[in-house]
Formats: C-alpha cells, sequence, structure tokens
C-alpha cells in the first residue's frame, strides 16, 4: 500500500484539489517510508527521518531542478529588483510548491525531449507556444501568493483586490500590476508584466508560420521563431530565480526538507514516550489502510 500518497491525498488532493505527479513517488526512499509506515512504529518511523540524507532523498524531480537553478542566469537589473521586492512582501502558502510541481516537472520533461527529438517546426512551435503560456501562469501564481499575504496584512487590508483570490484563483495580471504600481512594489518598467505574448496566446491571438519561420499575430504583429525562443528561456529565468531567491539562493532544494525531517525525528521519539501517542498512531496507519 502507497500510505505516502494516501496521507498527501488527504491533506492535498481532498483539501486542497491538488493532484501531484506520479515521479514524485517513484524513488527508494519514499518506497522505504512505506514500508517504516506499514510497521506501525512510530520509533521505526522516526529513525527513518533521524537518518535520511540527501543521498536516500533522491528524487529525480528535485535534482532536475536544482540542476536548472545552476544554470548562470543575466536578468535585467529591474527584473531583479521586482523578483526582490515580491519575496520579501509576504509569505507564500506552503501549497505552492505543490501546485507547481506537475506543471516545472512538465515543462522541464518537454524542454528535454525537443532537444533530444526532431519535430516539425510546427509542432515545436506549439509545445513552445503552450510551455511559455504555463511558464508565465506559474510566474503569475507564486507572484500572486506572496502579494496576498501583503494584501490581507492588517496595514494593507484591500478588500477589493483580495476578492480575486476566491476560489484557488488569483488576480488577472493587469489588476496585479496595477496593485504593485499602487503600492510601489515594482518600478514602471520591467519585463515580465511589459511582456504581452501572454495574452494573445492564452486567447488564440497568434499563430506559427511555417513558411516564413515566425509567430503572426491576429493583429498582424511578427515575431521572429528565435526571438520568441529568447522570451520563453528568459521567462523561465526569471521563474527559477525567483525560486532560488526564496530558497535562500541555495541551488539545493532538499536541505530544508532534511532539517525539517530531524526536526520531526525529535518531535517522533518524544511523542514515543507516550502510550496514548504510540495508539493514536497505530490508529491513524489502520485508518489509511481501511480507507
Amino acid at each position: 500500500m502507497d500510505y505516502v500518497k494516501k496521507i498527501l491525498e488527504k491533506n492535498l488532493i481532498e483539501k486542497e484539489n491538488l493532484l501531484i505527479p506520479e515521479i514524485f513517488f517513484e524513488n527508494d526512499s519514499l518506497k522505504e517510508l512505506n514500508r517504516v509506515l506499514s510497521t506501525k512504529n512510530i520509533n521505526s518511523l522516526a529513525s527513518f527521518f533521524k537518518n535520511s540524507s540527501e543521498k536516500n532523498l533522491n528524487i529525480p524531480f528535485f535534482k532536475d531542478i536544482e540542476k536548472e537553478l545552476k544554470i548562470k542566469r543575466v536578468l535585467k537589473s529591474e527584473d531583479l529588483e521586482l523578483i526582490k521586492n515580491i519575496s520579501e512582501v509576504g509569505v507564500c502558502d506552503s501549497n505552492t510548491f505543490f501546485k507547481m510541481l506537475g506543471i516545472l516537472n512538465h515543462i522541464s520533461f518537454l524542454f528535454d525531449t525537443i532537444e533530444e527529438k526532431k519535430y516539425p517546426e510546427v509542432v515545436k512551435s506549439t509545445l513552445m507556444l503552450w510551455s511559455y503560456q504555463m511558464v508565465y501562469e506559474m510566474i503569475s501564481t507564486i507572484f500572486s501568493g506572496y502579494v496576498y499575504d501583503y494584501a490581507s496584512s492588517d496595514k494593507i487590508k484591500n478588500k477589493s483586490f483580495l476578492k480575486n483570490f476566491k476560489d484557488n484563483k488569483h488576480p488577472p495580471l493587469g489588476t496585479l500590476l496595477l496593485f504593485l504600481k499602487k503600492n510601489k512594489i515594482i518600478s514602471n518598467r520591467n519585463y515580465f508584466f511589459e511582456n504581452i505574448k501572454r495574452n494573445g496566446i492564452a486567447h488564440g491571438n497568434i499563430y506559427f508560420d511555417p513558411y516564413k519561420n515566425i509567430f503572426i499575430s491576429s493583429i498582424g504583429k511578427e515575431l521572429n521563431y528565435l526571438d520568441f525562443m529568447k522570451d520563453l528561456k528568459y521567462s523561465y529565468e526569471i521563474l527559477m530565480e525567483f525560486i532560488l531567491l526564496v530558497n535562500g539562493n541555495s541551488y539545493n532544494l532538499r536541505e530544508d526538507m532534511l532539517l525539517g525531517f530531524k526536526a520531526l525525528a525529535n518531535n517522533l521519539v518524544g511523542l514515543s514516550r507516550v502510550s496514548i501517542a504510540r495508539d493514536a498512531y497505530v490508529d491513524f496507519i489502520s485508518d489509511l489502510e481501511k480507507n
């Protein structure tokens, strides 16, 4: 039985309507955790977390993203300012990372596949249009998460702006931009909000002409394929730079997890000395098996 998946389903899928990509579960460390959970022994669970290391926390997804974070990026100063300012205005919902898991994994896989295989330009261009849209939406979702924390603070309490966050949604880009400018979180110019191709893609107002090797918008504006690819790469670099910054400028995504594991191990050791806690743990695992 996959206990880890069951626990995540109860806490993320049911409560937050989130789905986690299967690749997240395909690693030896989580298989070992499932085995430990099946013993219903709280001391064994404490020992698992205490002895966890980067080596046995060998989740392919984390390794792929860590590799991306290490790539040198050159961003415009105004975009670096944007990233810094937004990261400082609040704390993002911890579930945001899980919301990104599937899309980040998919885009990373897509980029690698396109490089390895030769697709017709019209197929490749369509995949790139989709990737651009997804990267842009991820950045917008993360930025909105940080801004929500700021907008809901006692100092600001902007109720009309907060209405945009109902039902797990986030504000339209124009609304988000106006709020950021009004509260002097960003300067008047930056690449991310000046780039309007996202709307053209989302509304189907842009297409690829394979004969000219260009993208054409519904209003007749042309964009060279290579220039579009540069824009996509730059948007992806903004996303990676933001993840790096909020991870304390560390390339290691697993370090904080390991620190959390050690603290959890100490708590579990303390609980193992209390008979009520031991019984509650056994009941918890038993309930997972029944459901």
